[in-house]
């Protein structure tokens, strides 16, 4: 006879954020108040960069207007502009592991019981820093090379190594071995993992990541741990979980079909 699923276990992937964001505001208040300052200000940033790129389309089709002539670029000036672009990328990179780490950190110490606050949990970020970012090089590859079997693997893999920075700080696995373990508290639970990391976030269009990410994910890691180390079965994920799944997969399967059509009807047109 199989051993009994946990009596705590939480698969409805609302509950799972709404509990995790009593955890974090309980065990690391400062923490939770950082996420609220974080996603405040790339809101803001965000909505500047909007506007901004909006007057620099708006000269540029002016520029058009006046004049199609163009000087070809020479070799030099193209390399020159993909090193600022190589470079912008790794500087963001880095600042975002940065303020992405201190929310896992925290995860990682409130599922374990234990309490942080915002200077504790980026000063051991700090500490260990370059592992951290080897960890997360070596997930945007591997996300990649599986986003390149058309995109859905990527999805599922990325959804199976996102525990991995929690493992990181919790049981101080370091590279693939993270990254291993994370597989393993997701295999048999990558539904209810998927609908407790991006439930909240796909409500609010990607504005609550960071307030709910170190919540969600410390409840998962905490439930999802237990029942692995024990053997215990994965209760089957929620209704809501399975929802949140096929919503998204139905607007993208529309997406291709209305490409699809609108190719037909152009090739039609054209005989």
């Amino acid at each position: 006879m199989s051993a009994k699923p946990l009596s705590n276990y939480e698969n409805n992937p609302f509950m799972i954020g709404i509990e995790g964001l009593k955890l974090i505001f309980t065990q690391a208040k400062s923490v939770g108040i950082y996420a609220i300052v974080v996603t405040s200000v790339l809101f803001i940033f965000a909505t500047i960069a909007s506007i901004v790129s909006t007057i620099i389309d708006e000269m540029d089709a002016q520029a058009q207007e006046q004049s199609y002539s163009s000087s070809v670029s020479s070799l030099g000036e193209v390399g020159a502009v993909l090193a600022i672009i190589f470079v912008a990328m790794a500087v963001y990179f880095v600042v975002a592991l940065l303020l992405f780490g201190v929310l896992e950190h925290a995860a990682a110490t409130v599922a374990k019981g234990g309490q942080t606050t915002l200077k504790q949990s980026f000063n051991a970020l700090i500490k260990v820093f370059p592992s951290y970012l080897w960890l997360y090089l070596l997930i945007t590859v591997k996300v990649l090379l599986w986003s390149l079997l058309f995109i859905i693997p990527g999805i599922i893999m990325m959804n199976r190594y996102i525990l991995s920075g929690t493992v990181f700080f919790a049981e101080g696995k370091r590279g693939n071995a993270a990254i291993r373990r994370s597989s393993e508290l997701v295999k048999g639970g990558w539904l209810t993992t998927y609908g407790g990391t991006w439930a909240w976030n796909l409500i609010s269009q990607g504005l609550a990541t960071f307030v709910f990410w170190p919540g969600c994910v410390a409840v998962l890691y905490r439930q999802l741990s237990e029942t692995t180390d024990q053997n215990q079965p994965k209760p089957p994920a929620h209704v809501l979980s399975w929802l949140l799944l096929m919503v998204p997969a139905a607007l993208f399967v529309a997406l291709i079909l209305g490409v699809i059509l609108l190719a037909i009807f152009l090739y039609m047109a054209g005989l």
